[in-house]
């Protein structure tokens, strides 16, 4: 992934991330998501990318209803502070699919 589109992808998971906790929200519907994306490859990049889980509910046999969440609140406070940080302290992205 190019660093253009990395940056992108973590300043959108802290804007998501700041906007789900100042409403106090854990749980972050569908429409909230495609609140923040710009086209349908960076909504598929976000979901793809491992810091948001899809938790299912109900019966729906397409596994098309549910919400997403980050895996501990701690992510979810991480991506608030995140845009701040310079990546290369991160180190999070380094050897992975997505670095």
């Amino acid at each position: 992934m190019q660093a253009a589109n990395r940056d992108r992808l973590f300043n959108t998971l802290g804007e998501i991330a700041l906007g789900a906790l100042k409403e106090g929200y854990i749980q972050i519907s569908q429409t909230v998501i495609k609140d923040y994306v710009r086209t349908q490859l960076e909504e598929e990049r976000l979901k793809h990318a491992g810091f948001l889980l899809f938790q299912y509910v109900g019966e729906d046999p397409d596994k098309k209803s549910g919400f997403y969440k980050f895996p501990h609140l701690t992510f979810q406070e991480y991506f608030v502070r995140a845009p701040d940080l310079p990546y290369a302290a991160l180190g999070l992205l380094q050897g992975s699919s997505l670095g």
